[in-house]
């Protein structure tokens, strides 16, 4: 797998990424500026790599994206000498990744409490025994959105449990001529909502150790409950899966978003950072709910972290780009030229999610997204989603959701999972 390293020129948003080996070098370029290498899966960091570099001449940041970079951390071998300083990117924190980092607190220089800077539940998975190893830079998180005028159907004006969306999504039902004309929801129109509901019931899906089997790890007993919760739902609310079915065969030439908004359906499930790269005339008439289960809001697997490698080249080039970009002034300034430059269609955020930083989600995201005004996520129910391979989400999406739709529309309640282990090693196998 080959980098493409990203060059950087004066104009604030001129970037050129050119495909390439990686460079050998000393610490410093032609110029005498220290340089810091930056190995990344989130294609943005290139423009944030070209901010740190016109706010101060004294360092350069360089970067090389990879499509997977943790599996590329993992293919290393140890005579290598052109790896990174710094990494930032999806599943950082496998087993297989996390020790290739050395601690990052002797590079952040932050004078508060890291549990008062970020959200604490996301610190969690970046943490080895006492050691702060990796620093989380942002999250996605599942919403419910929903025609805004439809807001007073529903008990809560920040957020709505498994239970409450179950209650409001079967009143909000009507039917005509022994047919479904309108459906408030059905747990079978989102695959990823199928896994999250069942991270919410307990299912604990998890990086296994690395003799077992197969490469997750769950709670059998939680899942089976789970997809058996799920199954009696969908029976329950809309009658059956077949008829379920045919509501959404019927109208699935639109969006869902946009049948929420045109009433033929109560909600649709999104990712956040997919409602706020809606064109502003649609989301205009959206609001959306967050998803929660006794307390908690599970984010989506894919936590992007940030960690200061082992064999890391020039330490204070490191520890610069690390306390300028977990700064409150250089996010600022990231979301600033972000929607300056129109591309809000394309990026959210910080690397396209809420920053981990709680004082920027919760302050200063709301200049930027005005939709966001009173929705800040709860940092006190925000937990960690866990510890994943860096393979999980190609497993999640061929293994493992086939298998949770399987359970649901099967006649024995979604009790079988003996099948799910031997899915997953057939695809550990041929894999």
């Amino acid at each position: 797998m080959r980098g493409k390293r990203c060059l950087f020129f004066a104009r604030a948003l001129g970037v050129l990424c050119a495909v390439s080996t990686p460079l050998f070098y000393a610490g410093c370029d032609s110029s005498g500026k220290k340089i810091v290498t930056i190995w990344t899966d989130q294609s943005v960091v290139a423009l944030y790599a070209g901010y740190f570099n016109a706010a101060q001449d004294t360092y350069k940041a360089e970067v090389f994206y990879f499509d997977n970079v943790s599996e590329r951390l993992a293919e290393m071998k140890p005579e290598e000498k052109d790896g990174p300083d710094i990494v930032i990117g999806n599943w950082l924190n496998s087993s297989g990744t996390i020790a290739l980092f050395r601690p990052v607190m002797s590079f952040y220089q932050g004078s508060t409490p890291l549990e008062t800077v970020f959200y604490p539940g996301l610190l969690e998975d970046g943490r080895v025994k006492d050691n702060q190893v990796l620093l989380p830079v942002s999250f996605d998180v599942q919403v419910l959105v929903f025609d805004r005028n439809n807001a007073a159907l529903l008990p809560d004006p920040f957020s709505l449990s498994l239970t409450g969306l179950q209650e409001a999504g079967t009143a909000y039902n009507l039917m005509q001529n022994d047919v479904w004309t309108r459906v408030g929801f059905s747990p079978l129109w989102n695959e990823e909502f199928l896994f999250l509901s069942t991270v919410l019931l307990g299912a604990d899906w998890r990086e296994a150790n690395p003799a077992a089997a197969n490469p997750v790890a769950w709670d059998d007993a939680k899942l089976k409950a789970a997809l058996a919760m799920l199954r009696e739902w969908v029976i329950i609310a809309n009658g059956s899966v077949q008829a379920d079915d045919d509501f959404s065969f019927k109208y699935s030439y639109e969006s869902p978003d946009k049948l929420a908004a045109g009433g033929r359906i109560l909600f649709s499930v999104m990712q956040v950072s997919d409602f706020f790269k809606l064109a502003e005339e649609r989301r205009a008439a959206l609001d959306f709910r967050w998803l929660e289960h006794e307390d908690r809001i599970v984010p989506t697997a894919n936590v992007v972290y940030y960690g200061v490698c082992r064999n890391m080249g020039s330490r204070g080039a490191a520890a610069a780009f690390t306390n300028w970009f977990f700064s409150e002034e250089a996010q600022n300034e990231i979301l600033a030229k972000g929607r300056a430059a129109q591309n809000a269609e394309t990026f959210f955020g910080i690397t396209d999610g809420f920053s981990a930083m709680r004082g920027v989600t919760e302050t200063i995201f709301t200049r930027y997204y005005t939709g966001m005004l009173g929705h800040a996520p709860p940092g006190e129910k925000i937990v960690s989603p866990g510890v994943f391979p860096p393979f999980f989400p190609e497993l999640k999406e061929r293994v493992i959701i086939p298998a949770i739709r399987e359970y649901i529309r099967s006649n024995n309640n979604g009790t079988n999972t003996g099948t799910l282990e031997s899915r997953l090693s057939d695809w550990t196998r041929i894999e």
